[in-house]
C-alpha cells in the first residue's frame, strides 16, 4: 500500500535522490555549461526532497489516477520481476491486455519502483530523469529550427525551471511527463530524418 505522509529519510531515498540529481546533471551538461546544469539540477531535486520530506499528504493529487498508477506499479514491483521479465508474469500480462492505453505508465510507475524503492516519490524520481529528456530533445529541436547554438541555454533554463515542468514532474504521478518525453523525442528524430 502506498503512504501519503512525509517520509522518512534513509539511505535508499539519499541514493535516489543522488543518483536523480546526477543523471539529470549529465543529461543537461550536454546542452549547457556543468555548473548551471547542476544548478538546475539541484533546484528540481530540492523541490521534490522538500515536497516529499516535508509536505506531502495528498492534496496534490488529481482525481486518483495518480494514486491508482502508484498501486498498479506497486502490485507489478511486488512480483519480484525486473524491467525484462515482468512482461512474462500473468499481472503485467494482464495489465497490458487490459488497459492497454495505461499499460506503459503502469510499466513506467513499476520501473520507478523498481529503480528506487516501493514508494510514492520513485515514479516522481524517474519522472524528474525524464522530464531532463523532455528539455535535451526539445532544446536540440529549437537548435535544428532556428539554427542557433546560442538559443539553447536560455531555453534550458526556462524549460527547466518553468512552474508547469516543476508542478507536473515534481508532485504528480501522471502521464503527462512521459507522453511529453515520447513526442519530443518522435518530433527530434522525425526532423534528424527529414535532414539526412
Amino acid at each position: 500500500m502506498i503512504t501519503l505522509a512525509p517520509i522518512e529519510v534513509d539511505l535508499q531515498f539519499i541514493t535516489s535522490v543522488i543518483a536523480t540529481f546526477f543523471l539529470g546533471a549529465l543529461i543537461l551538461s550536454t546542452l549547457v555549461p556543468r555548473k548551471l546544469a547542476v544548478a538546475l539540477m539541484a533546484v528540481k531535486v530540492a523541490v521534490v526532497i522538500a515536497y516529499f520530506v516535508f509536505f506531502v499528504d495528498g492534496s496534490w493529487f488529481f482525481g486518483g489516477d495518480d494514486l491508482g498508477y502508484a498501486e498498479r506499479g506497486l502490485t507489478l514491483f511486488e512480483t519480484g520481476r525486473n524491467p525484462v521479465t515482468i512482461w512474462t508474469h500473468h499481472e503485467a500480462y494482464y495489465l497490458k491486455t487490459a488497459t492497454k492505453s495505461l499499460s506503459l505508465v503502469y510499466f513506467h510507475n513499476f520501473v520507478g519502483m523498481w529503480l528506487f524503492g516501493p514508494h510514492y516519490h520513485a515514479p516522481i524520481l524517474l519522472n524528474l530523469i525524464i522530464s531532463t529528456g523532455t528539455i535535451f530533445f526539445l532544446a536540440r529541436i529549437v537548435e535544428k529550427i532556428f539554427g542557433q547554438r546560442e538559443l539553447v541555454v536560455p531555453f534550458v533554463v526556462f524549460a527547466s525551471l518553468h512552474w508547469t515542468t516543476i508542478v507536473w514532474h515534481s508532485f504528480l504521478n501522471l502521464k503527462e511527463p512521459l507522453v511529453a518525453f515520447l513526442l519530443s523525442a518522435m518530433i527530434y528524430f522525425v526532423l534528424d530524418l527529414r535532414r539526412r
